[in-house]
Order: C-alpha cells, then sequence, then structure tokens
C-alpha cells in the first residue's frame, strides 16, 4: 500500500473510530434517560402504594370485624356527621375521587362537621369533627386498583429492561468495532511510517 493510500486509509479509519465514540455517548445518554425513567415510575409505584383515603368505619354485625365503607353523604349522615367546603355548603365526597376527598380535608379546605348534637364528644350540631380523632372514620389504602397497577408496572419494567439490554448489546459491538479499528490504526500507522522511512530516507 503506498503513502497515499495509506494515509487515505488512516482518515477513513480515524473517521469510523470518532463516528463510533459519538453513537456510543449517544447509546449511554439513552441508557441514563431510561434509568431516570425507571426510577421516576419505582417513585410514582412507591407514591400510590402509599396513597391513602378517608373511609367509614362500621362493624359487620355477623363477624363483629371492622369494614371500611367508601365516604358518601349517605354514609356520613349515618354517623352524624356531613362534609362541607369552605363556604359552608354541603358536599357529597361520593361525587369525587376519593384521594381528592382525602387531600381537601387534610389540607383543611373542606371540614367534617356534626349534624347533631353529639353525646359521646360534648360537641354541638355544626361543630367541627376532626377525623382523625372520629372512631367512625380511618385513613386506609385503597387497594381497588392494585392489581391493574400492579400489572402495568410489571409490563412497564419489563419493556424498560428489555431496550437497556438491547442498548447494552448494541453499545458492546460498538466497543468490540472501536477496538478492532483502533487495531488498524496502529498497523496504518505504522505502514505510513514505514513507507516515509523507505521513500524519503537519505542515505540507506
Amino acid at each position: 500500500m503506498g503513502l497515499a493510500a495509506s494515509q487515505a486509509r488512516w482518515l477513513q479509519l480515524v473517521a469510523r473510530k470518532s463516528d463510533l465514540e459519538f453513537r456510543g455517548q449517544m447509546i449511554n445518554q439513552r441508557r441514563i434517560m431510561l434509568s431516570q425513567k425507571s426510577m421516576d415510575m419505582e417513585r410514582a409505584y412507591t407514591d400510590y402504594l402509599d396513597h391513602k383515603v378517608i373511609r367509614i368505619r362500621t362493624v359487620d354485625p355477623n363477624t363483629g370485624e371492622d369494614r371500611y365503607e367508601k365516604m358518601t353523604a349517605a354514609g356520613l349522615t349515618n354517623v352524624n356527621m356531613r362534609l362541607q367546603d369552605q363556604n359552608g355548603r354541603t358536599v357529597d365526597p361520593g361525587a369525587v375521587n376519593e384521594g381528592y376527598t382525602a387531600h381537601m380535608l387534610n389540607t383543611g379546605q373542606w371540614k367534617l362537621t356534626y349534624i347533631n348534637d353529639n353525646e359521646t364528644t360534648g360537641k354541638k350540631a355544626g361543630e367541627t369533627v376532626e377525623w382523625q380523632d372520629n372512631p367512625s372514620l380511618a385513613e386506609v389504602h385503597d387497594t381497588s386498583q392494585d392489581s391493574l397497577k400492579a400489572a402495568k408496572h410489571d409490563t412497564e419494567a419489563k419493556k424498560l429492561q428489555l431496550e437497556d439490554k438491547r442498548l447494552e448489546m448494541e453499545l458492546k459491538n460498538i466497543d468490540t468495532e472501536h477496538k478492532a479499528i483502533e487495531t488498524e490504526i496502529e498497523a496504518v500507522k505504522k505502514v505510513i511510517d514505514k513507507n516515509i522511512e523507505s521513500s524519503f530516507k537519505t542515505f540507506g
């Protein structure tokens, strides 16, 4: 291989090496983004598992065990309470999402009040009920969507794992090709050095 041909080949190999390095950087960036997406997904799933709702506690007449029923206007009436907004208007918790009701109560934007005098607590009709201290109310985890959420989480997690595995294999192939090109660059460089030495050496 002549000097000009060797130089052209060397330039081709250097360009190819740079292209592979750029592709490797892009793949690593995509893997970082996948990792962040996976962390966000796990965080969202954990937040869901920690999700609590406020329900009405009743006793099963047959077993004597506690039951937790979704909060509705009728259910609250049965335990001498009503839900009101900041303007004193009655709110039907059964008409909105349970998580939203819990949020509005916990942030003080809605409140529970007694409908009639409560002999147990000594509070009068219209007085505010602190749900945390009321035995008729309890904060529980809403399990109604657990199976769906778990299935969706597992499916998404598998997709991310497969994509990361594919990118890892692609990166390994690039690394193998990169090493081969580095070896060839070294070989071509030696040929160029040898051509220079034989072509331009003044005294042989």
